[in-house]
């Protein structure tokens, strides 16, 4: 039953208005967020055993201020449609050195972890992976966020990481062609622009 594997998966039981989905969205909650960082631990597990997930019971819930992802806003139905909105976090994590920047109109989060012996890694992601973000972080000696879908071959020899992890939504599976994330391949938006056979100019 998909409710009880949703409390299987994703801690301890669930209240009203806490699942792993936001109601009035389509992104993961704080629930589904956890279940996504314990899935990707455990997948590590096997070649990094050291990478355990934090247990339930040191991690609290940070409430934090309005509804988060919901379509209510979009119907002007926001104050009619309350949601809970909260992220899960250590609550005996050391502090990561963070740095945000732009790196050709990607935006890059990283995070320096508290172990230099731990595995580095790199985070290919939509808006999906933000959420997660600091969750993965202190497990990894360096965690480079990008939100994009294209496997940069000169990041990854930049950053020569053990571990690259590709975080996409599921309809992703659909609109993305995976012949454009292949290392070297061309980006997709030069392609469709060398592809088109019309173009349009704007005079002002």
């Amino acid at each position: 039953r998909p409710l009880e594997r949703a409390r299987d998966v994703a801690g301890d039981a669930q209240s009203p208005g806490d699942h792993v989905y936001y109601e009035y969205g389509t992104h993961w909650s704080g629930r589904g967020n956890d279940a996504a960082y314990r899935a990707i631990l455990a997948a590590l597990a096997p070649r990094f055993p050291a990478l355990a997930p934090v247990e339930r019971a040191d991690l609290e819930r940070v409430e934090l201020a309005g509804h988060g992802d919901t379509w209510g806003r979009a119907m002007y139905l926001d104050d009619r449609l309350p949601q809970r909105h909260y992220v899960l976090r250590a609550r005996s994590a050391a502090p990561l050195r963070i740095d945000e920047r732009s790196d050709r109109g990607v935006k890059v989060w990283t995070a320096e972890g508290p172990d230099p012996a731990a595995p580095r890694a790199v985070l290919l992601h939509d808006s999906f992976g933000e959420g997660l973000r600091e969750l993965l972080a202190p497990h990894f000696s360096r965690l480079v966020c990008r939100y994009s879908p294209r496997v940069d071959e000169a990041v990854l020899r930049e950053e020569r990481p053990d571990v690259l992890i590709e975080l996409f939504v599921e309809r992703a599976l659909v609109t993305f062609d995976p012949r454009t994330n292949l290392l070297g391949a061309p980006d997709p938006a030069q392609l469709a622009f060398e592809a088109s056979t019309t173009s349009w100019y704007v005079l002002t």
